[in-house]
């Protein structure tokens, strides 16, 4: 991650208040909950990218 970061403010639903609290427990205790939320964050962009990945590489293999 870059040394330059840049603040981030948003709104959370009570379904994901939940979700995320399970999360830091269960998986990222050891870590801030900003921490938890970039490598959320970046482990979602990253599905996406290999969801289009392969949906791409099942249209070009058609």
């Amino acid at each position: 991650m870059s040394k330059k970061s840049t603040k981030l403010t948003f709104s959370v639903t009570e379904e994901m208040q939940e979700l995320l609290g399970n999360c830091k427990k269960e998986f990222f205790d050891d870590q801030n909950t900003s921490e938890m939320i970039r490598e959320l964050l970046l482990a979602g962009f990253r599905s996406l990218d290999e969801q289009e990945q392969a949906k791409t590489d099942s249209e070009e293999s058609a």
